[in-house]
């Protein structure tokens, strides 16, 4: 899993400038890179939105989650943990705010019986633990956490081997079902009791560093590639910047942060009110017409080059998930900037014409957000491209030539031997003979492709024999 530096920077632009304010200044704050800061950015969004909005899929109209999976790779010390810090701040504080009402609640529903040291309770709980962050969990410990309808939680860890090597990355099919919004998700305990999640949702967002994720992978099955579960990822490899910090002094005046912080703090209240209720309804977004017809420009694309030889024949997997991971994202950009505050006696119509729905803009630019991390995808899980069988006999060939005509060329010159250019055009047939490249059709090909590379050329002698004459200069500039 290299980390070698991505040559196509994060698409940053991509954001409405609110979100892009907000990402442009953790960088500066935090000095991490624009790899990690934008992933948080979107591991954030799917924190809060999540729980609140899904969208209706334009081909089969079912209703779809718009959660993320997000698996970002990075070196130790790349700041990770303080971008994550900065930008979920709202996250943590609802965490710790929830867990600090749900104890003082408790303590007041304990009451002391006269006549012995044993605890009653006293009137019923007002408000339900309502913590969204999970480390290190198990599959029964996330079925607990989303018991009920609606229910969302978020596996979030800047130590990605704590979920890797964790239980629930034991149950990859239950984490595909969570990605997958099945509406009805039912764990078996024994005895009939049964723990059943009614469309819950589940945010993943993890950084792991690359030594970590090479091993995990190298002790997966055969069944772990077939199941599909990271091509439901946005993967991302971010480049090292350590060693090119900048060393600042004193704090920073935050412009668009508290914004930033302010909504994702409003859209997690928006969803502790609805489990309060017992009642978890999201919106339910659409595309315009406009957007529908993009969507299905780009479905169409994504089709045809999922075909055999095409760029995403080989991550066909991803490649079948791509506009699902485009929908999402879209979903998230729009929901972020609506006015979804609720308003008193309002009509679910009227409710969703000002939320509005999804233009061809935002797709636009969601999709530019979803094709880098394609790349990165292809990059890391595409299977090498094996080079044709004339390339492999040219590049024989060219060693051959190397070690037994060019070295010997070498030598001589610097011996000041006046044999060194005799070296340098050689028999065609003699080459045929010892070079190693057998078949008569497999030989002419290999001296074809070398001579297209400009590493030798063919020349007529006496009685019409071909003879190989060797390119100095490119042997000089490519030395084996």
């Amino acid at each position: 899993m290299s980390l070698l530096t991505n040559p196509i920077a994060y698409p940053v632009a991509s954001f409405p400038s609110e979100l892009r304010d907000a990402i442009q200044e953790a960088l500066g704050v935090v000095q991490t890179t624009d790899v990690i800061a934008a992933t948080s950015v979107l591991g954030a969004l799917s924190t809060a939105i999540g729980p609140n909005a899904d969208w209706v899929h334009p081909a089969t109209g079912q209703v779809r989650p718009c959660t993320l999976f997000l698996l970002v790779m990075a070196l130790s010390g790349e700041r990770k943990s303080t971008t994550d810090a900065l930008i979920s701040k709202p996250i943590y504080d609802f965490d710790e705010q929830t867990i600090t009402c749900h104890e003082e609640e408790m303590a007041k529903r304990e009451v002391k019986s006269p006549d012995s040291d044993a605890t009653a309770m006293k009137k019923p709980m007002k408000s339900k633990l309502v913590r969204i962050v999970r480390q290190d969990v198990s599959r029964r410990a996330v079925a607990e956490a989303l018991r009920g309808q609606g229910r969302s939680i978020t596996l979030m860890t800047d130590e990605g081997d704590i979920l890797l090597n964790g239980t629930m990355m034991k149950h990859l099919g239950a984490l595909n079902s969570y990605w997958d919004g099945k509406r009805i998700q039912p764990y078996d305990r024994g005895n009939d009791n049964v723990l059943v999640s009614r469309s819950p949702r589940v945010t993943l967002n993890m950084m792991v560093q690359p030594a970590v994720m090479e091993e995990f992978m190298s002790k997966q099955t055969k069944a772990t590639y077939g199941s599909g579960h990271f091509a439901r990822y946005l993967l991302a490899r971010s480049p090292s910047i350590q060693g090119f910090r900048q060393q600042t002094s004193g704090t920073k005046d935050l412009r668009f942060l508290p914004a930033f912080h302010k909504r994702i703090a409003s859209l997690l209240n928006d969803y502790r009110i609805k489990v309060d209720a017992d009642h978890v309804a999201r919106d339910v977004l659409e595309f315009d017409d406009e957007a529908k017809r993009l969507w299905f420009d780009i479905a169409t694309r994504v089709e045809e080059d999922i075909k055999p030889g095409n760029f995403l024949s080989d991550i066909a997997d991803f490649g079948s998930k791509y506009m699902e991971i485009v929908s999402r994202i879209a979903c998230l950009l729009h929901y972020y900037l609506a006015d979804t505050d609720a308003q008193p006696s309002e009509t679910p119509e009227s409710r969703s014409e000002r939320i509005g729905k999804i233009s061809a803009h935002t797709l636009s630019y969601a999709e530019r957000i979803a094709a880098w991390h394609l790349g990165e995808y292809k990059s890391i899980f595409a299977p090498p491209i094996q080079p044709l069988p004339r390339v492999v006999d040219a590049n024989a060939l060219y060693a051959y030539l190397f070690r037994t005509r060019y070295w010997t060329y070498l030598h001589r010159l610097q011996a000041n031997d006046d044999r060194a250019a005799e070296e340098l055009t050689v028999p065609k047939n003699y080459i045929r003979q010892y070079c190693g490249v057998r078949g008569g059709e497999r030989f002419n090909d290999a001296i074809a492709e070398l001579c297209w590379r400009g590493a030798i050329c063919i020349s007529l002698g006496k009685n019409n024999t071909q003879f190989i004459s060797l390119n100095t200069q490119h042997f000089q500039a490519n030395p084996i």
